[in-house]
């Protein structure tokens, strides 16, 4: 092939042309389609609700993990007390 030629890579596919026919894959283009669905519709969830709220096993995983430094803060100072106290 000669540097003259357009490979079919370099153009963006056999038998497409530089000026293909928007086909919605474009960076931001479904985030713009979704905008004006919701300005049509009048929905405007994203500034009313705030951000979603947590997930249940994360917060089974917040309790989870308090219980677990609490009883190793217990056992640590049963473990001063035994070791490096003396009194």
């Amino acid at each position: 092939m000669s540097e003259q030629e357009p490979s079919a890579m370099r153009s963006g596919g056999a038998g497409r042309s530089a000026r293909a026919r928007p086909t919605g894959d474009e960076p931001g283009a479904r985030h713009d389609a979704v905008q004006a669905r919701d300005a049509v519709r009048g929905d405007r969830r994203d500034e009313e609700e705030g951000p979603p709220p947590a997930p249940w096993h994360f917060k089974v995983l917040l309790v989870g993990t308090a219980g677990y430094l609490i009883y190793r803060l217990v056992w640590f100072v049963f473990w001063l007390t035994g070791h490096a106290w003396h009194g």
